[in-house]
């Protein structure tokens, strides 16, 4: 089999909040055809909580510490990838592949350190800073680019169906990014959402958020997305018009949860659970199957790698889930691991339970009903009895081995790549508890050592 064209769409801060994953007031009918021709996955989930970590961890199959994008790549703080050589538009290019970026990446500050042979635009975090010298206090997080000088997701896929039209020879490896569904909403013209259509998702439900205010900002959240639903109607059209559906990879999904409440910024379920559909009809996909296993962004790359038999040459720390694509059974070896840098705080999630770690007791939000709320150093959820984590069983001795087994693994993790929150010295009583639990997590291996 010749290899395939691979199209990546990724809806910037979407999550996973499209029709086919049974949000019944958006509407996406072409994200939920991938889905309905292609496969679903349930459980997949990001490395970080906030984008440019996450996304380089997609492009490269490696944690945030091996990769070194911790933090995010904007004007103020133009941080970069230790090698930019392991993004996956050097690894296709060197694989035969022509390699075009469409909109929105938020990978490298310079995008002549991507691999790309062609791109519909010029210049991204290059461009002249137009909000000012000055950013608001409460603006510490700007979005990194202003919306004006992002293309609505429509133009951007219809500059990828130009290039589809006329492209010839090579097969192709197309990486297209939608703004449309990060903050601030509504720009490019787009109208305000219904809030009276709106059916607030379960973990939007809860006490703690506004929900007055938070009705109009998800019916707003809903009309982008439907927006980025055009463009995605665009992309497949001119797969189909050109023959070149059947062998082309297409895979659509998001960096992390949206900016709403228990979400992006935070380690919960929603900040970091991620769409993920792939489709590719002459391939091994069967059509309109679902994936409840567990899978990280990781674990990307070493699929396609085991997929086309692409190399890649540079080491991976994810697992190849490509078993579960050809209809056999598969199950990951360990947990699903993420964090934020800025909120220093990290999370365990396997097949069941979900560990967080706070080393600093807050949590930020610009939509829960406090920005700075205080967060328990430590929480560990059950997501069989308590899937929207309601609950902290963190101190329950009932899930006593289950908190060990996914507190160990966190710490295993943490260690095997040096993280630097072992070695900060800061202060506060979630990170002193976090400090003693290590010390004495260390001190267990050695005792079990002597043993």
């Amino acid at each position: 089999m010749s290899l395939p064209n691979i199209v990546l769409i990724n809806v910037s801060e979407a999550g996973w909040h499209f029709g086919c994953y049974g949000v019944s007031s958006v509407k996406t009918p072409h994200v939920d055809r991938i889905a309905c021709e292609g496969a679903r996955f349930d459980h997949m989930y990001s490395t970080a909580s906030i984008s440019s970590p996450s996304r380089v961890s997609l492009m490269t199959g490696q944690h945030v510490q091996r990769h070194g994008m911790g933090e995010l790549v904007k004007y103020q703080h133009p941080c970069a990838m230790l090698d930019h050589k392991h993004h996956l538009s050097f690894v296709l290019r060197d694989a035969g592949y022509s390699t075009a970026l469409f909109g929105y990446q938020h990978e490298a500050f310079n995008m002549d350190d991507l691999g790309f042979d062609f791109r519909n635009r010029k210049a991204l975090y290059n461009d002249d800073w137009q909000w000012g010298e000055e950013l608001h206090p409460k603006e510490a997080y700007p979005i990194g680019v202003p919306p004006q000088a992002e293309a609505p997701a429509p133009e951007t896929a219809r500059d990828f169906a130009e290039y589809v039209d006329r492209h010839a020879g090579e097969p192709f490896y197309a990486q297209v990014g939608f703004s449309e569904a990060q903050g601030p909403f509504l720009w490019g013209g787009l109208e305000p959402g219904d809030p009276d259509r709106v059916v607030l998702p379960d973990y939007l439900s809860l006490s703690e958020t506004n929900q007055d205010g938070l009705r109009q900002q998800v019916a707003n959240f809903e009309a982008s997305l439907e927006r980025v639903d055009e463009a995605v109607g665009i992309i497949l059209d001119a797969l189909d018009r050109n023959g070149l559906a059947e062998n082309t990879l297409v895979v659509l999904t998001s960096d992390h949860g949206p900016e709403l409440p228990r979400a992006k910024w935070g380690m919960y379920e929603n900040s970091h659970r991620v769409a993920f559909l792939v489709r590719w009809p002459s391939g091994p996909i069967k059509p309109g199957e679902v994936h409840s296993e567990l899978v990280s962004q990781i674990d990307f790359v070493p699929t396609l790698k085991a997929l086309t038999g692409i190399e890649v040459a540079h080491p991976c720390d994810g697992e190849s889930f490509a078993a579960l694509l050809r209809g056999d059974s598969w199950q990951r070896s360990g947990p699903a691991f993420a964090y934020n840098v800025y909120c220093r705080v990290y999370a365990a999630r396997s097949e069941r339970y979900r560990l967080i770690r706070s080393f600093a007791g807050k949590c930020f939000n610009k939509l829960s009903w406090k920005v700075d709320a205080e967060v328990p150093a430590v929480e560990l959820y059950d997501h069989e009895t308590d899937p929207e984590e309601r609950i902290n069983l963190a101190g329950d001795p009932n899930h006593a081995d289950a908190f060990r087994a996914m507190d160990s693994a966190l710490w295993d993790y943490l260690i095997a790549f040096e993280d630097r929150i072992l070695k900060d010295d800061f202060e506060g009583a979630a990170a002193d508890q976090c400090r003693r639990d290590f010390a004495e997590y260390r001190q267990g291996q050695v005792k079990g050592e002597v043993l």
